[in-house]
């Protein structure tokens, strides 16, 4: 006996103890206990029930071909019925009423779905047929699977079934269902991550066609809409395809010809196009009352702003700033926003970009500037969330957002930093290495120069250094060059007529009307407030004088310390330039 069958014979006993009212041996899924008590409240019998007869073979016909699901059946056909003639089982289609619109498959299946009246043109809904894939899942939204004994009825405990929701890109509501039913003997677990993926299939080719009509319908009436001041193309279906000059609309409108009261006090008209609907404001029609925000940021997977009844997606740093904006009421200043933001690190220039490209997105009217505020009405999650734990919703509260005992709304020092990029961890030392063998040497700590005294710790063996006197600022009496269109990095080390002239350390102040292609190099000096060297760090190149590094970029990778130029190099006639192709 295998797991299936052990499994319906389990579920057979289960439901004859809840038809009984004895106790179950076991308890049934969720999604099949709520399905039994949906369909018992609806007066289905258990016991010979068939599903009653709503189309003729005339009226199928023209059913299936004003359907929306019409379009995408050659895919379906292409992704399921090779599939399910090999296993044996029978690809079924039906309406948002559970009524079955196509059925294929193998006629040796076909024939035993007709005697259990698994036919075209019979509702399968719950309120025909009780529990079945077909009508569970439009009930409840998402993919179902039905086996044996968790059907109701007894006349299909032979069959197990997979079902699928199938939504409109464009309402969003349900379309049908996708359904792959077969003998018990042919259940297989990945029969619904089947039917799942199938149904995604059809929706996104039904979003695919609906790009492809909104933008005919977009070109065909552009230069109508371009012409008009304050107006936008709606769809069939009311939703927003494009607006000239409209200022902030809701996604979807009542696609009606007639006077329209948009949601923020707004007087327009609609006309009826052959493909769609015109909006035309009223002239002098202005908003009444201020604008309405709702933010919804804590348990969301990816924040949302509604302006107006419009569902605007945001930007996690986006949903940063409104929430720190909606803490202080009384505006934030630049300043202000790049400290909350990103620290004593933030700049208030990227602050006020930020806050450009949120107002662009939500309206001028949402977010005014100097100081910049929130100028509509907010309701906002996290602001109700003190409230409902100090009167004890703590229902609500945990339903709401993240089910924490010690949640807290966000102070304005971090500012949503549930969004915020986690800080970059600091760098570690490698790790030591575990391989026996000697233990490498480390390199010589950096070598220490006084000006005008000699060292106190000495230099590698293999470098000899006396006591120099105080470098002295030299001047080249060398004709300026052309001058090179960028700064060269090559070494000072690398010219030859540097090293024949072999200058001595010092500042060149020699007034030169062209910039030198030029790399100064300094010599690290002694000093009490050195940084620490990486153990990582490259091995830096070295002179005669001692090692040589670059100019830090910034003042703070390196405490101020005594310079000396030790060379300035420019190129010459026919020495190549720095960045250009070698010949």
């Amino acid at each position: 006996m295998t797991d299936a069958q052990e499994y319906a014979h389990l579920m057979a006993r289960v439901r004859e103890a809840v038809l009984s009212g004895d106790p179950a041996p076991a308890a049934p899924r969720e999604v099949v206990s709520a399905s039994w008590e949906r369909s018992l409240a609806g007066g289905v019998d258990p016991d010979g029930h068939l599903p009653p007869i709503v189309w003729s073979t005339d009226d199928l016909r023209d059913r299936r071909a004003a359907h929306p699901l019409a379009e995408v059946l050659p895919v379906l056909r292409s992704t399921l019925v090779s599939i399910a003639d090999e296993a044996m089982h029978l690809m079924i289609v039906t309406d948002a009423d559970g009524t079955i619109l196509w059925r294929e498959g193998q006629v040796d299946v076909r024939r035993l779905a007709d005697e259990v009246g698994l036919a075209e043109g019979t509702r399968w809904s719950e309120s025909a047929m009780g529990t079945n894939a077909m009508g569970t899942t439009l009930a409840v939204g998402r993919p179902v699977q039905i086996h044996s004994a968790e059907h109701l009825v007894r006349a299909i405990h032979a069959w197990t079934c997979a079902a699928a929701p199938v939504h409109d890109p464009d309402t969003g509501a349900v379309l049908g269902a996708i359904d792959v039913t077969g003998p018990l003997r042919t259940r297989h677990p990945a029969t619904l991550a089947l039917v799942t993926a199938a149904a995604q299939l059809a929706e996104g080719q039904l979003r695919l066609r609906m790009t492809a009509r909104d933008e005919q319908l977009r070109l065909r009436n552009l230069p109508h809409l371009l012409g008009l001041r304050g107006a936008a193309l709606l769809s069939p279906t009311g939703r927003v395809i494009a607006a000239e000059s409209c200022g902030p609309l809701p996604e979807r409108l009542a696609a009606r010809p007639g006077v329209l009261a948009l949601p923020d006090g707004r007087e327009a008209v609609v006309e009826r196009l052959e493909e769609g609907y015109l909006l035309r404001l009223a002239r002098g029609s202005r908003p009444h009352g201020a604008p309405t925000l709702g933010l919804r940021f804590l348990g969301a997977t990816h924040p949302v702003a509604t302006v107006d009844g419009r569902e605007q997606p945001l930007s996690p740093r986006h949903a940063e700033i409104l929430t720190a904006l909606a803490l202080h009421p009384e505006g934030m200043t630049a300043d202000q926003l790049a400290l909350a933001l990103h620290g004593d690190a933030g700049n208030p220039t990227t602050a006020r970009a930020e806050m450009h490209r949120l107002r662009a997105a939500l309206g001028e009217r949402i977010v005014l500037t100097r100081p910049y505020r929130i100028a509509a009405t907010v309701t906002a999650d996290f602001l109700d969330l003190p409230t409902q734990l100090r009167t004890g919703d703590f229902t609500t509260a945990t339903t709401a957002g993240p089910s924490s005992p010690a949640a807290t709304p966000p102070s304005s020092a971090t500012s949503a930093t549930s969004w915020r990029r986690p800080p970059a961890k600091p760098s570690s030392p490698p790790p030591t290495p575990t391989t026996s063998g000697p233990t490498p040497t480390p390199p010589p700590p950096p070598p220490t120069w006084r000006s005008g005294t000699p060292s106190s710790a000495p230099f590698p063996a293999t470098t000899p250094v006396s006591p120099k006197p105080k470098p002295v600022a030299t001047t080249s009496t060398t004709p300026p060059r052309r001058s090179p269109a960028r700064a060269c990095p090559q070494s000072p080390a690398r010219d030859s007529r540097a090293r024949s002239t072999a200058p001595r350390p010092g500042l060149c102040t020699e007034d030169r009307p062209r910039p030198l292609c030029a790399t100064t190099w300094v010599l690290r000096a002694k000093s009490t407030s050195v940084a620490p060297e990486s153990s990582t760090a490259r091995p830096v190149p070295r002179s005669r004088n001692g090692p040589l590094t670059r100019v830090p970029r910034r003042a703070s990778d390196h405490t101020a310390l005594p310079l000396v130029v030790v060379g300035v190099t420019r190129p010459g006639r026919n020495r190549r330039r720095c960045g250009s192709p070698r010949r």
